[in-house]
């Protein structure tokens, strides 16, 4: 009976970071188009942040936020907190010194990727598309409702997604990440 209790108490954990490295996706890149790109922008106090927002943060519905949830200089957060709203398993950081030190780290951050050669430019949706690293540009970028983006590459390669006008990713997506590519080198 312990040896099945200590089995289901390690293969949760084991089981939420297999999935974890499956769909995880993060947030901005390096230095050019190369197959393997020089490696990632450094995103400074920003990197703590699976969102920041300048002016409003809006959530509907359950929603997961791994790591700091910020906002500067705006001061709407809503969404987070209730039973059925967000969760956010860092700090809350909003319209303090930490969320403007971040803003000011992502804002560096963003224009070394603005700055990157694109490897293919013209991008709309996402779904069934299977990409080697580099960087990708687009008006309006989507991944569609239970779509699948492919990112096949190594330990050292990053992707860099650049959308002129928006971003949208739809419920059920899934980005799976391929030949130990980590989830930490791709950027939106």
């Amino acid at each position: 009976m312990a040896a099945s209790r200590f089995f289901r108490s390690f293969a949760t954990p084991l089981t939420c970071v297999g999935l974890a490295v499956v769909l995880g996706v993060a947030v901005v890149s390096p230095a050019s188009a190369d197959t393997v790109i020089d490696g990632p922008v450094d995103l400074g106090t920003a990197a703590t942040y699976g969102v920041l927002g300048a002016s409003t943060v809006t959530n509907t519905g359950p929603t997961r936020v791994e790591g700091d949830l910020g906002l500067s200089p705006g001061t709407s957060i809503t969404g987070f907190g209730g039973p059925t709203d967000g969760v956010v398993t860092g700090a809350i950081h909003q319209t303090d010194a930490d969320a403007e030190r971040a803003q000011g780290d992502a804002a560096k951050a963003y224009g070394v990727a603005a700055s990157l050669t694109p490897t293919q430019t013209g991008l709309g949706e996402l779904d069934g598309l299977s990409l080697t690293p580099g960087v990708y540009d687009g008006g309006a970028l989507a991944l569609a409702d239970t779509g699948q983006l492919t990112l096949a590459g190594s330990a050292e390669s990053v992707w860099v997604f650049r959308a002129a006008s928006s971003l949208t990713i739809g419920s059920g997506t899934r980005i799976v990440i391929t030949g130990g590519a980590s989830s930490c080198n791709v950027f939106w």
